[in-house]
Order: C-alpha cells, then structure tokens, then sequence
C-alpha cells in the first residue's frame, strides 16, 4: 500500500480508490472448493479409512478434512499453484501459451505499469535502497489449505490476477471431473 496515493487529509480511502481505481491497492481471495477431496489417499493409508455403519463396511479413498495428509498434500499444491501463477505473473511466455484459454486477456492488465506519481516516487525509493525483483512487484499472492489470495495496485490487475486463478481452477477442476466421470463419447 505504500505505492498508494496519499490521501488529503478529510478524505476516505474508499471514495478516493473509486474515484481513481489504478492508484490503489486491492484485495482479492479465491476458494479452490474442497480441492482436497479431488487426491486419492496413499494405499498406505487407506487401512485409517475405513468406516462401518449399519453392518456394512466403507472405504473412503479420498483425503478428508482434518487429514494430517491432507494438510500436507495441499500445502505442496498450494505451493505449486503459486510457483506457477508467480511465473504467469512474471510474463514466462511457454507456460502462457499454455493457458491461452483462461490467461489470454489477461496479460496486458497483469503487466501493465501505474503511471501514478505515487507509484513512481515509491518504485524510486527502492531502486534507490538496491531493491530489486519480488521487492518491486506491485502484486502479492498467497495461499493457505485451499484458498489462495493476493493484493494488487490498480483494481484492474487484482481483477485480472484473482480471474487467472479462477481459470486455472476450472480447468484443474474440468480436468478432475474428467478422470471422475465416465467417457461419454464413445456411446
């Protein structure tokens, strides 16, 4: 937020943001859905699973909520969904090629550049302190067990960064369906 507009001294940061929307900071936050229901336990943990109601057995190969492995399994795709949308974000063109359904769009808001004095005055100060890389990126992602959210300058680039997710989480979430579901071409 230090790349924001100052704001005069009886104004609200919410008006100003709306009245000037690529000067300000916005936050952004996508669900991935229960995510971890879509992985298969290990088969050497399957023997934890099982469950009994009414005289009749159930296995439930998928992670659970709470899991131990599920948090562990999640933290490593979280991890990874972020590696790839930081090198998105960072223009890798063989990866954007790659998604060109859900991404096309997107690029030039994801790396346009403020023209804000503000964020030129900002982006100067850390030149200046040797600063360079993810210390001048004007966006922040995160992700936490099934969430995965972010800032950014310019309401334009958050709304463009939180839609690539979102993209990637339909095809990841198509894909799962796919391998879930029977193949219906062949009818």
């Amino acid at each position: 937020m230090q790349a924001e507009s100052r704001l005069a001294r009886d104004a609200r940061r919410d008006a100003a943001a709306a009245a000037a929307m690529p000067d300000y900071v916005y936050l952004w936050k996508v669900d991935l859905q229960s995510a971890y229901r879509y992985w298969h336990n290990h088969p050497s943990e399957l023997w934890m699973y099982g469950k009994q109601w009414n005289g009749r057995g159930y296995l439930d190969c998928r992670t659970q909520f709470g899991d131990a492995s599920m948090v562990q399994d999640c933290s490593r795709f979280i991890g990874y969904f972020l590696w790839l949308l930081l090198r998105l974000r960072g223009g890798d063109e063989h990866l954007r090629a790659q998604c060109d359904e859900s991404g096309s769009g997107l690029w030039d808001k994801i790396g346009s550049v403020p023209t804000s004095e503000a964020y030129r005055n900002w982006r100067a100060q850390r030149e200046a302190a040797g600063l360079a890389g993810s210390d001048m990126a004007i966006t922040f992602e995160a992700g936490y067990i099934d969430h995965i959210f972010g800032a950014a300058l310019d309401y334009d680039r958050a709304k463009a960064m939180r839609d690539l997710v979102v993209g990637w989480r339909s095809f990841w979430g198509s894909t799962w369906h796919r391998r879930k579901s029977p193949d219906r071409r062949h009818r």
